[in-house]
């Protein structure tokens, strides 16, 4: 490797130390997540038995860096099936519509899949979540904020809906985004299923 290479391998380590030594120093690192405040519809109280969970978590910002800098839908099925498998007992059901091939945006699409796959699993309620904004330091996504709703399949209408915001690196210290490669984010989708589980809980709906 040259020496240029390696200067520039070098200062690249030095910038994330320094900027991770300076998160401690003076930030303190607070919560990875802020859970905002759920709203449940009016006398509901029908708990989730077998649920299927829509995953559309794509960047709002262009660009791989950017998409790397969100939880991926592996991620997200594990830390559903440490958490919740175990609460309903049972194994829970998933579609991937975040990345459908040449139709990422077209939302026509997305929901003739989703019909689609409710009609195949039968659940009882479909938990579905999007991105709803994002914040960019500089060249990059650095927080971002999923929303979560929950939809009774029988009765054909939403339930209940949250907000997770995931803080950013100078509000929680935790790195999404790198310009080689990409991040693990299994911290980042534990985080986000505890939070709604904590708000399901609340609601009285796990």
């Amino acid at each position: 490797m040259s020496r240029v290479n390696l200067r520039k391998l070098f200062s690249v380590a030095g910038y994330w130390l320094i900027i991770s030594v300076g998160c401690i120093a003076l930030s303190g690192c607070g919560p990875t997540v802020t859970v905002l405040q759920a709203k449940k519809a009016e006398n509901y109280a029908t708990k989730i038995k077998n649920l299927l969970v829509a995953f559309d978590l794509y960047s709002p910002v262009e660009g791989k860096t950017n998409s790397n800098a969100l939880i991926n839908f592996d991620e997200m099925k594990q830390a559903c099936n440490d958490q919740w498998v175990a609460l309903l007992g049972h194994d829970l059901e998933y579609v991937d519509i975040s990345d459908l091939p040449e139709v990422s945006f077209d939302e026509k699409t997305k929901a003739k899949v989703l019909a689609a796959t409710v009609a195949a699993t039968n659940p009882t309620h479909v938990l579905e979540l999007n991105v709803d904004g994002a914040v960019l330091t500089q060249w990059a996504i650095d927080g971002y904020t999923v929303k979560a709703t929950l939809v009774d399949v029988a009765e054909k209408k939403v339930v209940w809906q949250t907000k997770v915001a995931f803080n950013t690196f100078t509000q929680s210290g935790r790195t999404r985004t790198t310009r080689i490669g990409r991040y693990s984010h299994h911290d980042d989708a534990n985080d986000l299923v505890k939070a709604l589980t904590t708000r399901l809980k609340a609601d009285g709906l796990l």
